[in-house]
C-alpha cells in the first residue's frame, strides 16, 4: 500500500514540474507560479518532520497532493474553478478534513507526551482542532483573494456569497471533523487519529 502511495504522490509531483516546464517554454509565467507553488507546497510534510520531529503518515501526504492536484493543476492551471461552479465548494469541503487534520498534527507537535490524549481531555482536543479548522478556512480565503488579484486566477468568482459558502463549508466540515476526533478517541476505534498518535508514540519510544 505505501509503494503505491509513494509512486502516486512522486507522479503528481513529476506533473507539476513537467507541466512548470513547459509552461516556461511558453512564457506563461503566471501558469508556472501555480504549478511551482503546487509542486513546493507538497514538501510541506517532509518539510515539517524535519523541523518538528513529528510523523505524518503518508497517507495523509498523499491527501494533500491529491489537493493540491485538485486546487492547483486542475483548478487554476486548467480552469475548472471556472468551468465547474461546484468546484470550489467541493475542495472547500474537502479542506475542512485537511485543515481539521493539520489541528490534529499540530496538538501532537506542541503535545510531544500526548499528555491531553492519554488523559482522555476530549473537550480541549476538540476546541482546538475546531479553532485551527475555523482559522484556516479564512487563511484559505485571504490565499484566493491574492491569487485572484496578483495572478489572475479565478478561485473565488469575484463573489462575496462564493466566499462566503466556502468559509461556511470550511468551518462545518473542520467541526464535524473535530467531533470525529472526539468520537474514535472516547470510543477507542482504529482511525487516521490512532494511527497519527501510534507512529509517533513509537518515534518517541525508538529515540529514547
Amino acid at each position: 500500500m505505501m509503494k503505491y502511495q509513494k509512486i502516486m504522490i512522486n507522479g503528481i509531483r513529476i506533473l507539476f514540474v513537467a507541466f512548470s516546464i513547459f509552461e516556461l517554454f511558453r512564457l506563461e509565467w503566471t501558469n508556472v507560479a501555480v504549478l511551482l507553488a503546487g509542486f513546493v507546497l507538497s514538501f510541506v510534510p517532509e518539510l515539517y518532520k524535519k523541523s518538528t520531529q513529528v510523523t505524518i503518515p503518508l497517507g495523509a501526504c498523499l491527501f494533500l497532493d491529491l489537493f493540491l492536484f485538485g486546487s492547483q493543476f486542475l483548478g487554476s492551471y486548467l480552469g475548472a474553478y471556472t468551468y465547474f461552479s461546484w468546484w470550489d465548494v467541493m475542495l472547500h469541503l474537502v479542506s475542512g478534513i485537511m485543515i481539521g487534520y493539520v489541528g490534529l498534527i499540530l496538538l501532537v507537535t506542541l503535545d510531544k507526551e500526548q499528555l491531553l490524549f492519554k488523559n482522555k481531555k476530549i473537550g480541549l482536543i476538540i476546541l482546538f482542532i475546531f479553532a485551527i479548522g475555523a482559522a484556516g478556512a479564512v487563511l484559505w480565503e485571504i490565499i484566493e483573494f491574492s491569487g485572484d488579484t496578483f495572478l489572475g486566477i479565478n478561485a473565488q468568482l469575484g463573489s462575496l456569497r462564493d466566499t462566503m459558502e466556502d468559509l461556511i463549508c470550511g468551518t462545518i466540515i473542520g467541526g464535524s471533523f473535530a467531533a470525529y476526533v472526539g468520537i474514535v478517541l472516547h470510543k477507542g476505534w482504529n482511525s487516521c487519529v490512532a494511527h497519527l498518535l501510534q507512529i509517533n508514540e513509537d518515534r518517541a519510544k525508538y529515540k529514547k
